[in-house]
């Protein structure tokens, strides 16, 4: 829900006032009310131009000039149904309660959200996070730490976990443990997060990059032959935005050219 109290503007305040609330950062639209907190109109900087070639002035009202034929959705319906009143002429949307009154609104940039991933927290999550905070265990050592490294050990048959602080990080110790530094080269997907590259980097390697598969948007198994040099120690793959990569093939050719596999 977005915060619009800076959207609101009284239909008796001048076009001048309302021109300066336009250029304190409110997305371009006024959503101009009456008395009782009641919609009456919508108000952009293209509407003032239009007002004022039409002899309207700044000291006039805001009524002279704003959109009465606006488009408006209901502050109780799905989201999705309201951002479908967009358009390429429909920019902004105000969402009004029963009384008429706006009290949110969707604009154009949301019809473009494309959000990488939505946690899922269905489970126990808030509970143990609760439990953490209540128990002062919020740093690097405790229960959960614990629990977390036994029960990874044994998903993947056993051996030991180490729980870092972050993915960057785990990347990073990898290279380290295997030895890589100055002088070697990581193949990394040419489409990733920048810690990807980042950690060869700061591992003292060089990251070269590799195109990725058009289907799976993750590294082309196919195009590893033409990266590979002497120098490459390692092949980092990068499952992406939850499709895994294709690991058979790309674990046959590590062990074929005597890499390792991060």
């Amino acid at each position: 829900m977005h915060d619009i109290s800076q959207n609101l503007v009284d239909i008796k305040a001048t076009l001048h006032t309302a021109m300066q609330q336009l250029n304190q950062g409110v997305g371009g639209v006024l959503f101009c009310i009456d008395g009782q907190g009641v919609m009456q109109g919508l108000l952009t900087d293209g509407d003032v131009r239009r007002a004022l070639l039409k002899g309207v002035t700044l000291d006039d009202n805001v009524s002279a000039a704003m959109n009465r034929q606006f488009v408006k959705g209901d502050a109780l319906a799905p989201r999705e149904q309201s951002i479908k009143l967009l358009g390429p002429v429909v920019r902004h949307v105000p969402l009004v309660n029963k009384a008429g009154q706006p009290v949110d609104m969707v604009s154009w940039s949301e019809m473009w959200r494309l959000p990488v991933t939505t946690p899922s927290l269905s489970g126990n999550e808030l509970k143990y996070v609760i439990d953490c905070i209540e128990t002062v265990w919020i740093s690097s050592q405790g229960d959960y730490i614990d629990k977390f490294q036994d029960a990874f050990a044994a998903y993947h048959g056993g051996g030991e976990a180490l729980s870092t602080s972050s993915g960057t990080t785990a990347l990073h110790l990898a290279l380290v443990a295997l030895g890589i530094g100055v002088g070697d080269e990581v193949i990394v997907p040419n489409i990733s997060f920048g810690a990807s590259a980042n950690v060869v980097i700061h591992a003292g390697a060089k990251p070269v990059f590799v195109d990725i598969d058009p289907e799976t948007w993750t590294l082309d198994v196919h195009a590893l032959e033409g990266v590979l040099t002497s120098r490459t120690k390692a092949i980092m793959p990068v499952h992406l935005y939850g499709h895994p990569c294709d690991m058979d093939p790309i674990v046959a050719f590590a062990r074929e050219h005597g890499l390792k596999v991060i």
